[in-house]
């Protein structure tokens, strides 16, 4: 009696399970929308750090992003994602006590206190500290970047240490679990191996990259939404992949530039269009076209880390890591790619994955990029 009252009046066990589907979707995208953190492209943050060993005497020169300086100074009150010329002179004693106390310089037997220490504005994305060392006699030097202890969990710094104006260097990306260089005070040409390793974790920073990048990967996954093959996917990510690579390595090498204010309000920009294509659109064709003109656009989102970290380096020295940590960002995608898709395929095949589960999770992600906009353009 039961069933044949369901199936008069228009229900059925399976379209009770749809209709609680539909509102599970629509709970579980509001409920990240609530406790989502706001997300930048930046992340995780990114210095540099460059040390010269000229006889008894060691100059270092530290570049840090203003964000991640705020624990020091306000260096944004104005809240427009840049240090200005006036927040930067306002600051700048505060700047200049600190700056002393970002690297720990060690001998064997004896502590270095930096003869001089400056700070300097490079411009509204980079903050320079310059220190100088009289380091006297010995053989092996030990420099510890303490300043990665205060910086936001995840922080990555880019050191190099070179010998006077030789081409021999080391190269090392530390963090605040890996803070501390050992060099001697002459050259003996870089460890075996250092290369690859140095390669090997620009790759997983750019796995993190994208798995971190909530904006990126967001867009990413909206995109996905309506594919019909792993071959359209691939073609998908890997057209994202190629352009965020080529915006990325003209900025690093400063040919392309544009500031953090304007190029986070326009990655949310693009994550609300494709989430409102999804439903205006009934075929998307040819979507790697759209999704090659975005990705120039995201691959700003990281740059200006990036050209931090990089603010020493030569074209060449900068090509390697910039390679591997595109494959990482590429290899990311993909793995996103080949974990979402059965799921979106699974959910594709239901009656009512068109005029429900695609419109929820296309609104969705529409007020994901809404959220972000608001949250870039008026709370910094």
């Amino acid at each position: 009696m039961r069933g044949r009252f369901i199936e008069a009046g228009g229900w059925s066990a399976a379209g009770l399970r749809e209709t609680i589907m539909t509102k599970r979707l629509w709970s579980l995208a509001f409920v990240l929308l609530g406790l989502i953190q706001p997300a930048r492209g930046h992340d995780p943050g990114l210095s540099s750090l460059s040390l010269t060993l000229d006889g008894q005497r060691l100059r270092a020169t530290m570049v840090i992003s203003p964000s991640d300086l705020s624990h020091l100074a306000p260096l944004d009150e104005n809240r427009d994602g840049e240090a200005s010329r006036a927040e930067f002179e306002a600051a700048a004693e505060t700047l200049r006590a600190a700056a002393a106390g970002l690297l720990d310089v060690l001998g064997p037997k004896t502590r270095f206190a930096a003869e001089s220490a400056e700070v300097y504005r490079e411009d509204s994305e980079s903050i320079r500290f310059q220190l100088e060392f009289d380091l006297g006699e010995g053989s092996q030097l030990s420099v510890r970047s303490s300043a990665l202890g205060s910086m936001p969990v995840g922080h990555r710094q880019l050191a190099v240490i070179k010998w006077g104006d030789g081409p021999e260097k080391i190269t090392r990306l530390l963090d605040a679990d890996n803070d501390t260089l050992q060099a001697p005070l002459k050259s003996s040409g870089p460890s075996p191996g250092s290369e690859t390793r140095l390669a090997g974790r620009f790759f997983l920073l750019g796995v993190e990259h994208i798995l971190t990048g909530y904006d990126h990967l967001l867009f990413l996954l909206a995109l996905l939404l309506v594919v019909g093959s792993f071959a359209e996917a691939a073609k998908i990510v890997t057209s994202f992949t190629l352009a965020h690579s080529a915006t990325l390595a003209l900025s690093v090498l400063d040919a392309v530039h544009l500031p953090g204010g304007l190029v986070e309000p326009l990655i949310a920009l693009s994550v609300i269009f494709v989430g409102v294509e999804n439903l205006a659109r009934r075929r998307i064709a040819n979507r790697w076209l759209l999704t090659t003109g975005f990705g120039l656009l995201h691959g700003l989102g990281f740059a200006s880390a990036l050209r931090e970290s990089m603010a020493e380096a030569s074209a060449t020295s900068v090509a390697w890591p910039l390679l591997h940590f595109n494959l990482g960002v590429e290899a990311g995608q993909l793995t996103i790619a080949a974990l979402a898709l059965p799921l979106i395929w699974g959910l594709s095949r239901r009656p009512l994955y068109r005029p429900r589960y695609l419109p929820a999770l296309s609104l969705s992600v529409a007020a994901f990029g809404a959220f972000w906009l608001v949250e870039r353009l008026w709370f910094g």
